[in-house]
């Protein structure tokens, strides 16, 4: 993943993984290492996460401004 402007949006930094959306480096190499196989049981916990992922960042948003 290369950045080609100064800087993410908060909109771009919302789909990057934990520990990469607060990096402030202009290039970030990711490397995955897959070692269970893929089966129904695995992409449901995938969707899961990502979907538990998004709702935890949005309310930490939300938290943010109503603090304001």
């Amino acid at each position: 993943m290369q950045r080609q402007s100064e800087g993410r949006t908060e909109a771009q930094r919302m789909l990057l993984a934990d520990g990469l959306r607060d990096l402030d480096a202009d290039r970030i190499l990711l490397e995955i290492k897959i070692t269970q196989s893929l089966n129904e049981a695995a992409l449901r916990q995938a969707s899961r996460y990502d979907d538990w992922y998004r709702i935890c960042a949005q309310l930490k948003k939300v938290t943010r401004i109503l603090k304001r």
